[in-house]
């Protein structure tokens, strides 16, 4: 019997084309001219004919417009949406249209035409939100009216009509769009003279101004064109030539992933696709385990809590050092007067301050008089050398530097303006001393930039924002069992997150800082001894040293027990890495009837990320790294290399996000977009996550262990 394949072939040969007319085969060929033998052939296998026929039917959809508000964006529009988050500069994906008129537009007719357009065309309608599930998702608003704004636009000062146009133009073009928000297109009418053969001519401009996210290179002609057709017709000067839009875009964007293979075989070989992680689990590890929403002074500055501080608790000690007391009116009035100086010689919100000064009265009144004046501190050692030095601050950018005269010969001879704190009597007094500067500085502002510890980083400078620090503190005080009058040790050297953190912790809570005797730096026991002597309350120190104080209190003569039946101290906080419980510690907090020990999780482009409090039994102290469960407004997320939260109990990579989070490294674009990605459960898609570089698991019970 001849194969179908052979019946088609010599069907084809004799120019016979068959066709389905229904049910029955049809030919495209008098029947006659047929041989009787291809007739017979063909009636033998009419019905394998028929189905090969059907088999060769291209496969019709019919699609139906799209009903609803929210579709998913295309492939073009997820990866420019990603890109906007880190554009440099913001208005990268922004583009504008302008179109000269040599007729004076009819304005009224011209907003009528634009929303009648608004209304046709869902593209202008259109914003793009993230869904918390790290979809992107368009979102089609309902019809709504615009205005359009008439500029008048002349001369100003030396500017011409041409150089005023250029600069409306150009902002017109660069002012941001909010991408969940919108409108993500904007139009405005620029009217001037032109001057030319002794006669003057008022001519008009439209601004057609739009983010590419709704519009590319081709679409926005047509639009154009569809607009004018519209103000055409408004006019009276043609008749409405265009149809009822029943698909839109959104509807082209459904249909064009859809494969020519509707059922593709799958292989044995092929794994499924399965997630791991129940809907149930996933809304714990990325909802509930992250519920820390609190309220907190937003609006405020760092500095804007201290004088808040001040005003309540002017009388009590703000600073205890070789014997001598600072209240907190002394230091306000004394970081006023360095703060107005600092204005008057160019600081203001953003402009970086070196401040290399050990710790000190004088250290403690440049910190503060930096902040006050707006600018931002950057914290420098001696102890790098003055080529590392010189590089940090040409890096920086720094035009002042903080000192003391006694370090002259330890820093770069050719550097910035060097104002010694200890002899340059020029911003003491002042009739500012008991005024608080008023600058323009925004919680978005920078407070600090701080250089890595490392010996291999000499240029990479975390960039802390206020908003993140006040954060930060009001958490730090909420949970704080110290207060007024509670005294907290300065240990920590202002180059690290936690200096900052020991110093306002304790003055936004009217506590005093006592500075420890340099002599005793680095000597444990002593130290140790210290802190006893003077009923330090408080302390905050990385993981390392507690265990060189625990370890230094075993060697300490049996005199210092007798102080510890008497000692004052209620808080350890060990910060940094998470900390392991050793048998030192434990036998340390055994002796310490009145004091908690928290470890706090942190890094310099986080501050602090995460907190876990050591309850009683201490001998039940795991000697496990915890890294404990967020702070207010912080989020920690463990997942796989796709951004995926993984099981509880297994292990991933650690992110962390939130109020806290630094903005990122100062002048380092390539190294921040690496390290900071846009967090695929935040409906703000301005949200971040920092990639610790930590593996870590969660436990049954919402905290955070550290997995190697």
């Amino acid at each position: 019997m001849m194969e179908l394949r052979e019946v088609t072939s010599l069907l084809s040969e004799q120019g016979i084309r068959l066709s389905a007319d229904g049910g029955r085969l049809s030919a495209k060929k008098d029947i006659g001219s047929i041989s009787p033998g291809l007739q017979s052939l063909i009636r033998e296998r009419e019905q394998d004919l028929l189905d090969w026929l059907k088999r060769k039917e291209p496969v019709v959809h019919e699609f139906p417009p799209l009903t609803g508000k929210e579709f998913p964006a295309l492939a073009a529009q997820k990866a420019l949406w990603f890109a906007q988050k880190s554009a440099r500069p913001h208005y990268l994906h922004h583009a504008q249209v302008k179109i000269h008129l040599e007729a004076q537009v009819n304005l009224p007719l011209l907003v009528r035409s634009l929303n009648k357009l608004i209304a046709r065309r869902e593209s202008l309608r259109t914003l793009l939100k993230n869904t918390g599930t790290g979809e992107v998702m368009q979102v089609v608003r309902a019809p709504f009216a615009v205005d359009i704004p008439l500029v008048t636009v002349g001369k100003s000062g030396v500017a011409s009509i041409s150089e005023n146009l250029e600069h409306i133009a150009k902002e017109h073009a660069q002012s941001r769009y909010d991408l969940a928000r919108g409108p993500l297109f904007r139009v405005s009418v620029l009217q001037f003279s032109d001057r030319g053969a002794g006669k003057s001519v008022d001519r008009q401009i439209i601004l057609f101004s739009f983010h590419r996210l709704i519009l590319d290179d081709r679409s926005w002609g047509f639009l154009l064109q569809e607009w004018l057709a519209l103000y055409n017709t408004f006019t009276g000067d043609a008749l409405l030539p265009l149809r009822v839009v029943s698909v839109d875009y959104a509807d082209y964007n459904i249909w064009r992933p859809l494969p020519w293979k509707q059922k593709p075989e799958l292989q044995i070989k092929r794994r499924p696709v399965t997630s791991l992680v129940s809907l149930e689990e996933r809304h714990k590890v990325v909802e509930e385990w992250n519920r820390t929403e609190v309220a907190f002074l937003e609006t405020h500055c760092v500095q804007h809590l201290f004088e808040e501080q001040v005003s309540k608790t002017p009388n009590a000690v703000a600073i205890c050092y070789d014997d001598q007391e600072v209240n907190y009116f002394e230091l306000n009035r004394l970081s006023n007067q360095l703060a107005h100086y600092l204005i008057d010689l160019g600081v203001k919100p953003d402009v970086r301050v070196g401040l290399c000064v050990e710790p000190s009265l004088d250290m403690l009144v440049g910190l503060l008089g930096i902040l006050k004046a707006g600018g931002a501190y950057v914290p420098l050692d001696v102890a790098d050398g003055k080529e590392r030095l010189a590089c940090r601050i040409k890096y920086a950018d720094i035009k002042t530097l903080l000192t003391l005269s006694g370090l002259k010969g330890f820093l770069p001879e050719q550097g910035p303006q060097n104002l010694y704190l200890d002899t340059n009597t020029e911003w003491v007094g002042g009739a500012w001393a008991n005024k608080n500067p008023i600058t323009p500085i925004e919680p978005e502002h920078m407070a600090y930039a701080l250089y890595s510890q490392s010996a291999a980083a000499d240029d990479i400078a975390v960039v802390m924002p206020h908003r993140a620090l006040v954060n930060l503190i009001q958490w730090q005080v909420g949970v704080s069992r110290c207060t007024t009058g509670s005294k907290t040790l300065l240990l920590n050297p202002i180059t690290c997150g936690m200096g900052f953190q020991e110093i306002f912790a304790t003055w936004c809570s009217g506590g005093s800082l006592v500075l420890a005797p340099k002599k005793r730096s680095g000597n444990y026991a002593s130290l140790w001894r210290f802190i006893l002597q003077e009923k330090i309350e408080r302390i905050f120190l990385g993981a390392s040293t507690l265990q060189s104080i625990c370890e230094a209190r075993e060697v300490v003569s049996d005199d210092s027990d007798k102080f510890m039946a008497q000692e004052a101290l209620r808080e350890v906080i060990a910060g940094g890495a998470p900390l392991a419980i050793s048998p030192q510690i434990k036998s340390f907090f055994s002796r310490l009837s009145k004091c908690k020990l928290m470890g706090q999780y942190s890094r310099p482009e986080l501050q602090v990320a995460a907190s876990y409090l050591f309850e009683a039994p201490i001998k039940k102290w795991q000697d496990v790294p915890i890294v404990g469960r967020p702070i207010a407004n912080g989020k920690i997320y463990i997942l796989d290399k796709l951004l995926r939260p993984v099981p509880v109990g297994a292990v991933g990579d650690l992110y962390v996000g939130g109020a806290g989070l630094a903005q990122g490294y100062l002048g380092r674009v390539s190294l921040t977009e690496a390290r900071f990605v846009t967090s695929p459960f935040a409906k703000d898609s301005n949200e971040y996550l920092y990639k610790t570089g930590d593996k870590a698991k969660f436990l049954p019970d919402g905290s955070v262990e550290l997995a190697g």
